[in-house]
């Protein structure tokens, strides 16, 4: 298969009128192959080779660059009776730098870094996941291990020496990430219920953090409840789901609040009795909380003159949104 993901950002600043846009791109694109080797029908092993093309262009300095690199992955699953299966998989990771921060006006200055090398290094999971069904109920439960080995962890830095502000992206070291991830689905008939959790953490120890211009992601626990019910014979969903995001405290001492986010959608498929219509309402943060994401590259920052500042970007608030899809 092949996948293309191309981003085109631009940033106009509502203060300092003719100021020109700030501009910047990325393309990646991933040629891969995949197959499944059965053993009886109870062990099965999926391998797969996948070739990674990644490049950037910050348009404001006229600088890009471009990486690529071979990516393997090996995957298995044990059936150890019906509805139980043990899954286990290695899969190596690869990942070019990211456009500058978009909503502060990143990528002004920014230039590439010649010595910079993408960010490559390996994931491991082991899980295991069950499902029964019985009359008109049906249960679901699942749960992974995962740890992620990054090197070459890639954070953005001040030029040395620059007297214009310029920044670039180095490499920082290496990053581990261990974690767990927990699903418990319940259904009967129409009705169906969706509990998640997923907790991770970062071990920062090897990581040259100074000088750095941005924040290192970090991601307190998560917890999602889901419920949806379905209508078939008018071709009607309705689904509510909230996720809970708990205060977390970094490896660097920043607190980051925690937050929760309500959304709302109704999907009607053939609608208007047209087959492969579809018709979806949805609202994004129902409850229109006020809140940053951990993932946020942005965050507490102490300037020279004027002292500590909060810099955080906070994601939109509620959306209401209609979208019309097509199935031919």
């Amino acid at each position: 298969g092949v996948d293309w993901f191309d981003q085109n950002l631009s940033y106009v600043a509502d203060i300092g009128a003719g100021s020109p846009p700030v501009d910047q791109s990325a393309e990646a694109l991933g040629i891969f192959v995949e197959d499944e080797i059965g053993f009886g029908d109870r062990f099965f092993l999926r391998p797969g080779a996948r070739f990674n093309d990644y490049e950037i262009t910050y348009d404001a300095t006229g600088d890009s660059g471009s990486w690529d690199e071979m990516t393997y992955g090996l995957a298995g699953e044990l059936i150890a009776f019906e509805g139980f299966s043990l899954l286990a998989s290695y899969t190596e990771i690869f990942q070019g730098p990211e456009p500058a921060e978009p909503f502060a006006g990143g990528g002004a200055n920014k230039i590439i870094n010649p010595g910079l090398e993408p960010e490559t290094g390996d994931n491991v999971e082991l899980g295991f996941r069950y499902a029964s069904y019985f009359e008109d109920a049906r249960i679901h439960v699942g749960a992974n291990w995962f740890r992620t080995t990054i090197d070459g962890y890639i954070g953005e830095a001040a030029v040395p020496g620059t007297t214009t502000g310029q920044t670039w992206d180095v490499n920082l070291g290496t990053a581990e990430i261990e974690g767990v991830e927990f699903s418990a689905g319940f259904g009967y008939g129409n009705f169906d219920a969706l509990l998640t959790h997923a907790s991770a953490d970062l071990d920062a120890s090897r990581l040259n953090t100074g000088g750095l211009t941005e924040n290192i992601r970090e991601v307190g626990d998560s917890y999602g409840l889901e419920f949806s019910y379905v209508w078939p014979d008018a071709g009607v969903t309705a689904n509510l789901n909230t996720q809970i995001i708990s205060p977390l405290t970094t490896f660097n001492g920043e607190v980051k609040p925690g937050y929760s986010v309500v959304n709302l959608y109704t999907r009607w498929d053939d609608a208007l009795t047209v087959d492969g219509l579809s018709l979806t309402f949805g609202i994004d943060n129902l409850l229109d909380e006020a809140y940053t994401s951990h993932a946020s590259r942005t965050g507490t920052t102490n300037h020279p003159r004027f002292g500590p500042l909060v810099l955080y970007d906070v994601e939109p608030g509620r959306n209401v949104k209609l979208t019309v899809a097509m199935r031919f």
